[in-house]
């Protein structure tokens, strides 16, 4: 197993750990802005723009990250990895650690001593760390990480198995694909919404995931059905599903009528007056909110009609 160096991330500083947001920002632009004191500092660096991961805006986040890709030599990678591996530290860093290491480790010179070294970490008797590295090994093309995130589907802990659902979609192949569509038909109910959330990542399976999702409107679990319905949005217009929506609003399940209005509302004038009779048919749903969104719809109808 290839080993790294052990200077961590300071925390004596208190400037990662108790600095208020807005000063957290502030250190993260300095070091976005200032190639070399990002370098010189890494070890404080990283930590600090892996926070700031969940505080900016997409801009900011997409320039952290094309920072930390555009250096993913093993000083980078080997950082975040002392991250994922220090349970001393907060969690949300461990698992942020994890995502980045998941995005530069493909961009890395010679990932495989440090692919060498997660996979072996998968056998750690710490289940938060074997959830860590599953979704560290998630990226397309990691082949040699397959069969182990595939026997993590079976792993006593959820978390894990979570994990490893995440990074065998991402890692884009067809086995990962069909290996989850059969523990869909046949797995816990847990990992079967573990999957159903994985699924969309499939980009080129686009189609055959949206009507893997309206299939599941016919299962017998509530929470599914309503999560499909949730994410069909993923990975279709709205357009192309209008008939489909329609169809729901006479669902069983009122979270299904009230997101499938929701999704119908949100159409064009034209397309809402053809749906009219479909929205007056909801004012007489048992659910109040659901009559009165309806109203709210047939209102704007009404509105965009003078």
């Amino acid at each position: 197993m290839t080993t790294y160096p052990e200077n961590k991330p300071q925390k004596a500083s208190g400037v990662v750990d108790f600095a208020p947001a807005k000063r957290l920002l502030q250190q993260a632009r300095a070091y976005i802005d200032d190639l070399e004191l990002f370098l010189s500092d890494r070890h404080r660096a990283i930590p600090v723009l892996l926070r700031v991961l969940k505080l900016g805006d997409q801009e900011l986040k997409r320039e952290i990250t094309s920072l930390l890709g555009g250096f993913a030599g093993s000083d980078i990678t080997g950082h975040l990895y002392r991250i994922i591996k220090d349970a001393a530290e907060d969690g949300d860093l461990r698992h942020e650690a994890a995502v980045q290491l998941s995005v530069t480790l493909p961009m890395a010179d010679d990932p495989h001593p440090l692919v060498d070294s997660l996979l072996e970490d998968l056998n750690s008797p710490d289940a938060e760390l074997r959830s860590y590295v599953a979704l560290s090994l998630g990226w397309e093309g990691n082949h040699r990480a397959l069969d182990k995130l595939i026997d993590r589907l079976d792993d006593p802990d959820d978390f894990v198995q979570q994990a490893a659902v995440s990074a065998l979609a991402n890692l884009q192949t067809d086995r990962s694909y069909h290996l989850m569509l059969e523990r869909l038909a046949h797995g816990r109910q847990e990992q079967k919404r573990f999957i159903l959330f994985a699924l969309w990542r499939f980009h080129t399976r686009r189609e055959e995931v949206a009507a893997l999702y309206k299939t599941q409107l016919d299962a017998a679990d509530d929470a599914l059905r309503f999560d499909a319905l949730v994410l069909l949005d993923k990975v279709s217009d709205i357009r192309d599903q209008i008939s489909f929506y329609r169809r729901c609003l006479k669902d069983r399940d009122p979270r299904v009528r009230e997101k499938a209005l929701e999704r119908l509302a949100a159409l064009a004038p034209e397309d809402l007056i053809k749906l009219k009779p479909a929205f007056e048919a909801m004012l007489s749903d048992p659910q109040v909110r659901i009559q009165q969104a309806a109203k709210r719809v047939l209102q704007s109808i009404l509105s965009a009609g003078r």
